[in-house]
């Protein structure tokens, strides 16, 4: 009897022993799983990392674009802001150069030559220079400074010069400074222009057409003589000295005065073998 109570707990013992067992075993196999489970989440957690590059590197593509198009080189999309104000500042100090100092800015034709006054305030135009255009324009101002005097001979000779425009800014035209240009036709002259010196455009065969502006006050002697093709000239009432022979040779070209006679500061003979008409 007792060894069958012996035998009984025995057996007893055997079965709470294999179900410890076999509760341990299911812990760990469910630890396991919640470890895999906890794998599985961090690696789904990697994917928005991925896509937060690929956003990344669509924003520095993005930006590159803009650098490209905007004149300047971006390298990502954190740099883009970097990037803007770097053009910013340097299109800033551009702006400024240009404004200030008009460094290399010209408003008129391009490659003449040019000398600084001796109190350094204007520039003096004295030579064609590597220019080649029809139609010169002289400009108003040069390296910042106003362009004031066209100098004696600056143009003299020319045979590709047909038009000339005189800057704002220009107040004398020099003795010869436009002599014998075979191609001339056409002249416009500014309102600053004050002087005219002696044969400043003589012999300019072809020469049809001259526009005075309202600002010039003396023609030296002989500034238009031997323009045999010139026909009518307008003569502002702003002249008041005019030299000998201004017009002779002229083919008998018509003054037409702003004036009613002639004033006291105009030579005798001013007009030469050419006809004044007053009150015009």
């Amino acid at each position: 009897m007792k060894r069958k109570i012996l035998l009984a707990l025995l057996l007893a013992l055997c079965i709470i022993t294999s179900l410890c067992f076999a509760s341990c075993g299911d812990d760990e196999e469910n630890g396991a799983g919640d470890s895999s489970g906890s794998g599985n989440v961090s690696t789904g957690s990697s994917a928005p990392a991925a896509d937060s590059a690929d956003s990344g590197a669509n924003e520095g593509g993005s930006s590159t674009d803009s650098g490209l198009n905007g004149g300047s080189t971006d390298n990502g999309g954190a740099s883009s802001g970097t990037s803007s104000g770097v053009n910013s500042n340097v299109n800033g100090d551009s702006n400024n150069t240009d404004e200030e100092n008009n460094v290399g800015i010209v408003d008129g034709s391009e490659g003449l030559e040019y000398l600084l006054s001796g109190d350094g305030q204007y520039y003096i135009v004295t030579g064609y220079g590597s220019c080649d255009d029809n139609v010169l324009e002289i400009p108003s101002t040069y390296n910042g400074k106003p362009v004031k005097v066209i100098g004696e001979k600056a143009f003299d000779s020319n045979d590709v010069i047909e038009r000339i425009i005189i800057g704002k800014n220009v107040e004398e035209i020099g003795s010869f400074a436009f002599a014998s240009c075979g191609q001339l036709k056409s002249v416009v002259i500014s309102n600053s222009v004050k002087k005219i010196c002696s044969l400043a455009f003589t012999a300019c065969l072809i020469l049809d057409e001259v526009d005075f502006g309202t600002g010039v006050q003396t023609l030296e002697d002989s500034v238009f003589r031997g323009c045999t093709n010139l026909k009518s000239v307008y003569m502002p009432k702003s002249v008041t000295v005019i030299g000998v022979e201004c017009f002779e040779g002229c083919g008998g070209a018509t003054v037409k005065c702003q004036v009613a006679e002639k004033p006291t500061g105009w030579a005798e003979n001013w007009c030469g073998d050419s006809v004044a008409q007053w009150g015009k």
